[in-house]
């Protein structure tokens, strides 16, 4: 019989109001009381064979995951990946480098270091003393090796940033007169 239209219990024969109220097992439809039965000696079934029922299914566990593995490798070519834990917690080492705008807080400029304003004004003083464009330029260009200079030999004397800035300072002094 058709249980869509006419839904009864292949065990006990009652009548039930609803479809799906039937649970199909094993091609067998159960209404609700014969279905917790059925549960219900299934349960004690296995809790009696415990001892061996735990080995046989970690055998049957076992089996499963072996042919498993054969047929991913018969249909992939290749063993699975190993998906290692993951680390907790973060490595700085690990961290990606952030690209962008260096901290301009940060740094710490030379204070003998000759802005474009300080150039202009520099030059202009240079330009009104008589000299011309290209004299102006090259003393400017000079004066910017020189301090290059200076700051390479104080640090291969190992002095201290603050001795350096000074020496620049005194060096730009007389080269400014």
């Amino acid at each position: 019989m058709n249980h869509k239209t006419n839904p009864f219990c292949d065990i006990c024969g009652c009548e039930v109001r609803k479809t799906k109220l039937l649970k199909k097992v094993k091609g067998l439809f159960y209404c609700q009381k014969c279905y917790v039965e059925n549960r219900k000696k299934h349960r004690e079934q296995t809790l009696e064979g415990s001892e061996d029922r735990d080995k046989i299914i970690e055998l049957e566990k076992q089996g499963r995951r072996e042919s498993n593995l054969k047929r991913y490798v018969k249909k992939n070519g290749h063993l699975p990946r190993t998906f290692l834990p993951k680390k907790r917690g973060f490595d700085i080492k690990t961290l990606p480098k952030i690209k962008g705008q260096i901290n301009k807080m940060g740094l710490d400029k030379s204070s003998s270091y000759l802005t474009l304003e300080e150039k202009q004004s520099y030059f202009r003083i240079l330009m009104k003393r008589g000299l011309n464009y290209e004299e102006a330029t090259k003393r400017m260009n000079n004066i910017i090796k020189e301090q290059k200079r200076v700051r390479e030999f104080m640090k291969a004397k190992n002095k201290s940033e603050s001795e350096i800035k000074k020496a620049e300072l005194n060096l730009m002094e007389g080269l400014l007169r």
